[in-house]
């Protein structure tokens, strides 16, 4: 019965992983289309860098392709001046 199961769950947990891949998607596009539309520079408090840093440190690696408020540099600054120890790859 368990090897029933099995496949059926992974299945369902793949229809998830591809929904999730197109929410994610989309948010990324209507992110990019209200970025043009703000000026050049935009200025954050150091409250609003600690909630980027504490959700992007749970995105991992993946935070390289997602970040976009600011360069991935600054983003490590970010993370440098919070006194977090990351091993992130970028």
């Amino acid at each position: 019965m368990a090897r029933f199961f099995h496949p059926l769950l992974f299945c369902i947990a793949r229809s998830t992983e591809s929904e999730l891949t197109k929410y994610l998607q989309y948010l990324k596009e209507e992110n990019q289309l209200l970025r043009g539309r703000l000026p050049k520079q935009i200025r954050t408090t150091p409250a609003e860098r600690a909630r980027l840093v504490r959700f992007g440190l749970e995105v991992g690696d993946a935070i390289y392709d997602l970040v976009t408020i600011v360069r991935p540099e600054t983003f490590r600054r970010w993370i440098r001046e919070q006194g977090k120890v990351v091993n992130v790859e970028w």
